[in-house]
């Protein structure tokens, strides 16, 4: 049968659309790579970056030799649970889907295996991320995408048996995407534990803020960038006219799904930076640009089924997800670096919610059945539609929760259990740039450029001793700055201060002998104490005068390259650092001494 060229026309457009659509789908990548580097310590930069370029090159094997039939694999023998064709794309291109279309869906894919990346960052193994990422990839998600996009899951709103006569509406993958990577993310920190050091002996956490700020908003707007492929392009199409009408069609419902998703996320990023502006007292960049994404996030759900306004209302209350989930997390104890658990599973789920209560019946009918006339169906539980949609969105949130734990749960219990999941405390501590890819992610990392000031032979030790001590930042807050021996203590087990606070490198010299200085008074505090407590069981009280003398501080004081060199050789420092570990252990044995 000879084909028209209108129709040729219209499916060239429609595949370049798609083909578009993808492109801009896997730009994502890139800005996932980008807000992950930027959030994590420069120690592992060039770790993080290869994750994500290991989620795209395994997650295109693992998809295009299973994923894809699992997910969308329809057929003679298809099943609501799991498809059953098109393995390693036999029979591709049919009716249905074409190589575009699966360039869309791969794309979608390996976004998935980003997000749990990110909760796991800074302390697993390489190896556990090959493992994890081809599972996700190829079985886990597209189980998940069969329910609710192929024609014949069991929770898609195009099934012959709608579920509560709606079906789930899960138009761009609030769901599917972000609640499946988030889960299992979950699982994966739960697992781990939190990173050494994230919180101290009483609790409490310990900031750990990413090393680059610039690349964590450059990662943001790509992804923004990328969300307008992400959401629109899961129409597939865009010339389609809707019946009855004379100048809409996908076109309008397109352009309608991309203003949504701007306002979202723009009211979300707003909200958080004033809600945290209260929480925490000043405005913070990198707050705000996990405000935006969890909006992204929670309107990908119903993007194309919901008002405007309604968007302002899903970005508002996506905020204060973020933020009580936040909270919690720290309480909970609970170690997500990107806080992807948090943004993508709170706000995917809460834009599944939303999606049941604002739905629009019109804008239903337009994305699921072409705007056609006499078609009925179930719609937001706030707009007078019942309680069907929301019943749908609610099963879809609890089926996934379940899936993803006991897939990806046991898959990470696995993988501790043979001691491949987590690095260990010595490699975690140096970074895994060094440990495990032999070099850092910049040329002018401090301790490739110069030698080291603060030395450790054995790690496990300084984080054992940090362990025990309630120790603060103390640059973190001038009006809260703690003792100098406490100043000294924390900048000596913290590792390099010029890492950690750049600014610093301008006056390095002095900085350092002020910190030498420090460590050396730390000292003479300790050696007093302890000379004091045998001078009292002497019953003998002419040495604690005798050794309250400071001269000797003040003249090393008057020093500070002499001092700094002595910092620079690594005997003494660990001599002194084994005095200072048995002063401060008698000092915290007796603390209501002098």
């Amino acid at each position: 049968m000879e084909v028209s060229w209108e129709s040729s026309v219209a499916d060239s457009i429609n595949a370049i659309y798609l083909l578009f659509s993808a492109y801009l789908v896997f730009v994502m990548q890139l800005g996932f790579a980008m807000l992950c580097a930027g959030s994590v310590r420069a120690k592992n930069a060039m770790n993080i970056m290869l994750t994500n370029v290991v989620d795209a090159v395994v997650g295109s094997l693992s998809y295009y030799l299973f994923g894809f039939a699992f997910a969308f694999g329809d057929g003679p023998n298809s099943n609501p649970f799991i498809g059953t064709h098109f393995f390693a794309l036999k029979d591709i291109p049919t009716v249905s889907y074409d190589y575009s279309f699966f360039l869309y869906q791969w794309a979608f894919a390996i976004a998935v295996a980003g997000i749990t990346s990110g909760s796991i960052a800074e302390r697993t193994q390489f190896s556990a991320y090959l493992i994890f990422s081809f599972f996700l990839s190829g079985f886990v998600y597209p189980i998940v995408a069969h329910w609710v996009w192929s024609s014949s899951g069991w929770l898609s709103p195009n099934s012959s048996s709608l579920l509560f006569g709606s079906g789930a509406i899960d138009f761009a993958g609030s769901g599917v995407v972000h609640l499946v990577g988030a889960i299992a993310g979950l699982w994966g920190a739960f697992i781990e534990g939190p990173r050494v050091g994230r919180f101290d002996a009483f609790g409490k956490p310990v900031a750990m803020r990413g090393h680059n700020a610039t690349l964590v908003v450059l990662g943001t707007f790509l992804l923004w960038f990328g969300w307008f492929g992400f959401n629109p392009g899961s129409f597939n199409k865009i010339l389609v006219p809707y019946p009855n009408t004379t100048n809409q069609g996908n076109w309008t419902a397109v352009g309608r799904t991309a203003v949504t998703t701007t306002l979202a996320g723009s009211t979300a990023g707003i909200v958080t930076l004033f809600g945290r502006r209260l929480l925490i007292g000043h405005w913070d960049a990198l707050d705000v640009c996990n405000g935006l994404l969890g909006g992204f996030v929670a309107i990908t759900s119903g993007c194309a089924v919901v008002e405007p306004w309604a968007a302002i209302v899903c970005g508002f209350v996506a905020a204060w997800v973020l933020i009580g989930l936040n909270i919690l997390a720290l309480k909970l104890k609970y170690d997500d670096p990107l806080e992807a658990a948090q943004l993508h599973g709170g706000c995917g789920a809460w834009g599944l919610i939303f999606t049941g209560l604002f739905a629009k019946e019109e804008f239903l009918i337009q994305a699921y059945d072409s705007g056609l006339d006499g078609v009925h169906r179930s719609y937001g539980l706030l707009l007078g539609g019942g309680w069907g949609l929301i019943g749908a969105q609610l099963v879809e949130l609890l089926v996934i929760l379940g899936w993803v734990s006991i897939t990806m749960g046991p898959l990470f219990y696995i993988l501790h259990g043979l001691r491949v999941l987590r690095i260990s405390a010595d490699e975690e501590v140096a970074g895994l740039d060094i440990s495990s890819h032999g070099g850092y992610a910049y040329n002018t990392h401090e301790e490739e450029a110069g030698p080291r000031f603060y030395v450790f032979d054995k790690p496990s030790v300084a984080i054992h001793f940090l362990k025990n001590l309630n120790v603060e930042n103390p640059l973190k807050d001038r009006k809260k700055r703690k003792s100098p021996m406490q100043r000294a203590t924390y900048e000596y087990l913290r590792g390099n201060i010029l890492d950690v606070f750049p600014e610093y490198k301008k006056d390095a010299e002095d900085h350092l002998s002020k910190v030498v200085f420090l460590r050396l008074r730390f000292f003479m505090h300790t050696f007093h104490f302890l000379l004091n407590q045998i001078s009292l069981c002497l019953s003998n009280n002419w040495l604690p005068r005798l050794l309250g003398n400071q001269r000797m501080v003040a003249e090393v004081a008057r020093q500070p390259k002499m001092v700094a060199e002595i910092a620079r050789q690594p005997v003494p420092l660990l001599v002194f650092m084994a005095i200072n570990i048995l002063g401060l252990c008698s000092i915290m044995e007796n603390p209501k001494n002098p």
